[in-house]
């Protein structure tokens, strides 16, 4: 698979472990720490199934992590052991990304046990600048947090860009409480503490004030790391500006409420007006009628509805009746006069304006 040169670059350059795999499991590009860790060359790895270093990695558990990538929004953190070429293992962490190259999904892993610390004095370096162009390849803030010792080991430079916060003042859980709006300190923070204690994963919503005072959604989506006695010992996630989703489903649901109004006053006018009305589908089974024509017809609004416009037509054969909807279906409205007949089979004169729209 042919990378841009950045990525390339990246790849290449990185003092951390990095490598990138298809959704087939297959080795499609490593770096040399990558290759250096493992004992291999580069060309004895390429083409070859992660579970050629990550024996635990069956077909089945590589399925289940794919599915996890899904569900997380393409992020997922694990801790695995590595097999060297000469047969030792290491164990390692690992940040997997699912991302489109050149129209094709690939999973990015990059080992995070070795290589971020807090980043209160990050380099930036030109190394870095790569490092920060991988890790941030999704629109959204990279970070991990060390329950242990309670400070953010790695906060990635697009919380500044997003968020108006640069990566030193993310320094411990208090910092990220203070950026919260107070009607959702109590809830983001509970909900958080909650749920890392049991050892879950997480996805949460809650608002956040930019520096500017914009108070904007975000969506946290947060991968508990645990240790091998179960203890959660670290945080790693990623969180997204949810503004303009949740701007959509505002409009949504306006929308809906202005048609239910619109509807709820509709049907006052009809069922108000001394008129008759009724509503029929293209066969002409009357589907609703108002309370006027219940009256002049005789019939209750149950009787209507189990009826068609033909049985109320004094004037027109059913014949008759089939093309002149056919008229109207294909012109639009029409206008007319004609008889009906009550349900004591008495006559009375009806001039109709018909008007055809299609309903979903």
């Amino acid at each position: 698979m042919p990378y841009p040169k950045t990525l390339q670059d990246v790849v290449t350059n990185a003092d951390q472990e990095i490598y990138w795999v298809e959704k087939s499991s297959c080795f499609v590009e490593l770096n040399s720490a990558s290759c250096e860790a493992l004992g291999y060359a580069k060309s004895e790895l390429l083409g070859q199934p992660l579970s050629k270093v990550c024996r635990s990695l069956s077909a089945r558990s590589w399925g289940e992590l794919l599915d996890k990538l899904r569900l997380r929004d393409g992020h997922h953190q694990i801790r695995a052991s590595h097999c060297r070429k000469d047969g030792s293992e290491y164990l390692v962490e690992l940040h997997l990304s699912l991302i489109t190259v050149r129209s094709e999904d690939v999973i990015c892993c990059v080992r995070t046990d070795s290589g971020v610390r807090k980043p209160v004095k990050q380099p930036q370096d030109e190394q870095y600048q790569k490092m920060q162009f991988l890790l941030e390849m999704v629109n959204g803030i990279s970070w991990t947090y060390d329950l242990l010792d309670q400070h953010f080991l790695f906060v990635s430079q697009s919380a500044e860009r997003i968020l108006g916060y640069p990566p030193e003042v993310w320094t411990d859980m208090q910092s990220w409480v203070d950026m919260i709006i107070p009607e959702d300190r109590d809830y983001a923070l509970g909900f958080c503490e909650e749920r890392t204690a049991a050892g879950q994963d997480h996805t949460f919503e809650y608002r956040i004030k930019k520096s500017n005072g914009e108070i904007v959604w975000v969506l946290d989506l947060v991968t508990v790391v645990t240790d091998e006695n179960n203890r959660p010992v670290k945080l790693t996630g990623i969180i997204l500006d949810n503004s303009e989703q949740r701007k959509m489903l505002e409009e949504i649901k306006e929308s809906e409420r202005a048609a239910q109004l619109a509807l709820e006053r509709y049907r006052a006018v009809i069922e108000t007006s001394r008129d008759g009305f009724w509503v029929t589908d293209r066969l002409g089974r009357i589907l609703e009628t108002n309370r006027a024509y219940s009256d002049i017809s005789g019939y209750t609004p149950e009787e209507l509805k189990q009826m068609s416009i033909g049985q109320l037509e004094a004037i027109e054969s059913d014949d008759d009746v089939t093309a002149h909807i056919k008229k109207i279906v294909a012109e639009g409205n029409d206008l007319f006069e004609t008889a009906h007949r009550r349900k004591d089979g008495s006559k009375w004169p009806v001039e109709a304006s018909i008007s055809y729209s299609e309903v979903e």
